[in-house]
């Protein structure tokens, strides 16, 4: 969680378009759960996990800004690992 919130502020940017309520909450576990793999495993599959969040509550991530949104703290977050690593 606190890097998800790190990456989103680094990120900067109006995210306002994400909406509010299931869309955005989908967006934060989405990338609460694939920065967790990502820092764990080393790889992720967005759309594997977003769309097992759909099938569990429908309308999570609801717009195609909202999946942007994902890939971008994504590979954010693959960086900052990478910097991280090197030091």
């Amino acid at each position: 969680v606190k890097e998800v919130e790190e990456v989103r502020k680094q990120a900067g940017g109006d995210f306002s378009t994400l909406s509010a309520g299931i869309g955005r909450t989908g967006c934060f576990i989405a990338t609460s759960i694939l920065c967790q793999q990502l820092s764990n495993e080393g790889v992720v599959d967005i759309l594997k996990t977003t769309s097992q969040l759909r099938l569990d509550r429908g309308g999570m991530i609801q717009t195609a800004e909202q999946y942007q949104f994902v890939h971008h703290v994504l590979s954010l977050y693959e960086r900052l690992l990478r910097k991280t690593s090197e030091e």
